[in-house]
């Protein structure tokens, strides 16, 4: 998660402190909202908070070994103004029983009015997936080989992960 933020914000940095309710890691990034160059200079935001714990790894084959298990994530691509949100990945099983599901937002007028506030199913999003999304449709320049870079770590992350 480092490198990815690193490749589109080189002054940003993740900050991890333990949460006093639960013992639960929260992770931000800082500042809490990084510029973006975009080459349409359109001013754009990214911002994002990871909750995790350290737990037993569940798996037979690393009986033992600990693991990082996300409790939650925000990721949030915004406009000038921190309210002015474009598109919002989100997963919050605690805090919405309701919405359990790993959704996106998107800021938008559609066929059928303001688009907002609508819960768009996904699957579970990796930090490294809205970088990409950055990099790649929003023209948001990173380091030469930078995408292939995102790719290998998401896709190692993702052979070990205990969800899908």
């Amino acid at each position: 998660m480092k490198e990815a933020l690193h490749l589109v914000a080189g002054q940003a940095d993740w900050i991890v402190g333990q949460q006093a309710v639960g013992g639960y890691w929260w992770a931000p990034i800082e500042p809490d909202r990084v510029r973006l160059q975009c080459p349409n200079e359109t001013p754009m935001f990214l911002s994002a908070t990871i909750e995790f714990t350290h737990q037993n790894d569940p798996r037979q084959e690393r009986r033992g070994e600990r693991k990082v298990a996300t409790r939650q994530y925000a990721f949030t691509i915004s406009g000038p103004e921190p309210e002015m949100s474009i598109f919002e990945w989100h997963w919050h099983p605690q805090l919405s029983p309701t919405r359990p599901d790993p959704h996106v937002h998107v800021t938008a007028e559609g066929a059928i009015g303001p688009l907002a506030h609508l819960h768009l199913p996904s699957w579970r999003v990796w930090f490294e997936d809205v970088v990409l999304f950055a990099i790649e449709d929003l023209d948001v320049p990173c380091r030469d080989g930078g995408a292939i870079v995102l790719r290998e770590n998401r896709d190692r992350a993702r052979r070990w992960a205990t969800w899908r």
